[in-house]
């Protein structure tokens, strides 16, 4: 019976395989996994100053009629001309999600909730205009420099803001004040990611030499074969490690969802939230994992020992019986 400890183990130890995994391709785009992100932010009200500055640079023949969008953004202003209705373009996006090798971000879809008394708006992201990024040569990055460089390069886009529209010197005299205009209070250093993702490589590198190690002792153990004694110990080294390494990665990543969160104060122009999604991936490999160094023990170690003294013992009844 002990012995079938080791099937647990093998099942558990692919759990400590599939979750990391799960847990450092989400959000590789836009379509997979995108909401199980180590920590979202709410921008959209980064952008309120911007766009009372990009107002004043709209052109006289241009700048008249300026009203707010009701089921849009509130942090989009709506221009009406002469002969059509145009927008002026948020320069930065409303949202921002942060995964172990990417960096999604898009607008929100706004909406009149008139369930309420009186009536809100509700938001949700929009999977058309979510696009995601590879960060591997940003991981040190911080949210106030990720801001500033998405509103410089909207500002800077004559497709957005066409000098037809707007004054060209007032734009690029807008660009220069960015940094005073989105800077934030507390920055969103994202640099503990680097280590959570050399951590989480690690322990799914020591769970993957560990399968085979338990899958062999378990194969050993159904066949009913003299189990070789230093297999179980080093599948539970290798175990135990990839145990340590993807406790880590979670800790790491549970610390800075919590920081970003609201634990110290953060910026007012920034809402943050975590994603229990995420976390339930980080979190289930490691405990997966520790689980397997338990399993293993129980049914390769302390059960190949019940094992051996039964078998002595009945040896000894038959000698006995024998004499």
């Amino acid at each position: 019976m002990l012995r079938h400890f080791l099937i647990v183990a093998s099942l558990l130890t692919i759990n400590g395989i599939l979750f990391p995994v799960l847990s450092l391709i989400s959000g590789k785009d836009s379509a997979f996994l995108e909401d199980a992100s180590i920590i979202t932010w709410d921008t959209s009200a980064s952008n309120l100053r911007l766009l009372a500055s990009l107002q004043s640079a709209l052109l006289p023949s241009t700048n008249h009629g300026l009203v707010t969008s009701p089921l849009a953004s509130p942090q989009t202003l709506t221009v009406t001309n002469t002969t059509s209705p145009s927008q002026i373009p948020r320069p930065i996006p409303d949202w921002y999600s942060l995964h172990h090798l990417t960096l999604c971000s898009g607008t929100f879809i706004w909406s009149t909730d008139t369930s309420t008394s009186p009536s809100s708006l509700t938001k949700a992201k929009n999977p058309a205009t979510t696009y995601c990024t590879t960060r591997w040569l940003d991981q040190r990055a911080n949210l106030s420099q990720i801001l500033i460089s998405a509103a410089v390069k909207s500002i800077s886009n004559h497709h957005l803001f066409p000098t037809t529209l707007y004054n060209e010197s007032l734009l690029d005299t807008i660009s220069l004040s960015v940094p005073s205009l989105v800077s934030l209070d507390y920055y969103y250093d994202v640099s503990p990611v680097l280590p959570a993702v050399a951590t989480l490589i690690t322990g799914f590198a020591f769970a993957t030499f560990s399968l085979p190690l338990v899958l062999l002792a378990m194969y050993i153990s159904i066949a009913k074969k003299p189990l070789f004694r230093l297999l179980p110990h080093a599948a539970i080294a290798f175990a135990a490690l990839s145990a340590i390494f993807l406790t880590a990665s979670a800790g790491l990543l549970t610390g800075m969802g919590n920081l970003f969160s609201g634990i110290t104060p953060g910026s007012t122009n920034v809402s943050a939230s975590t994603s229990p999604a995420f976390l339930g991936f980080e979190w289930a490999g490691a405990v997966g994992m520790w689980c397997v160094v338990f399993f293993v023990w129980l049914g390769g170690v302390w059960g190949q020992t019940v094992i051996v003294v039964r078998k002595r013992r009945v040896g000894e009844k038959t000698a006995a019986y024998e004499d």
